[in-house]
């Protein structure tokens, strides 16, 4: 395995997360002005453990061509285009179990009613 491959695609990740990070604040924020809520949303354990799979999901399959290279999904991984196609297949499958854990009760997310109101 290349470890080298694994910290640069892992540290890649994890900036472009931060600097995603703060237009998703900034346009929440305009959006909770816009339109305030009587509460707030709060992630819940099942979330936090739904994100960390679809970020391990994704920081599998976007290295797949460094440390499994003679297998059909790191000869596959490494063709062109084949990241971006990945990417939206793991979102389409990451949204479709989350609207399908919470048909049966399961939620990421939950609204915490306020108390000053």
């Amino acid at each position: 395995m290349h470890w080298e491959a694994l910290i640069v695609i892992g540290g890649f990740a994890l900036i472009l997360g931060a600097v995603l990070l703060v237009p998703g604040l900034w346009w929440a924020r305009r959006k909770a002005r816009s339109n305030p809520v009587v509460g707030s949303i709060k992630v819940t354990r099942a979330g936090y453990i739904g994100f960390a799979v679809f970020v391990a999901v994704l920081l599998a399959g976007f290295s797949a061509e460094h440390w499994a290279q003679g297998s059909k999904l790191g000869l596959l991984i490494g063709l062109p285009g084949a990241k971006l196609v990945f990417l939206l297949l793991a979102t389409g499958a990451g949204w479709l179990i989350e609207r399908s854990l919470a048909a049966k009760g399961i939620r990421f997310t939950a609204v915490v009613p306020r108390n000053d109101v």
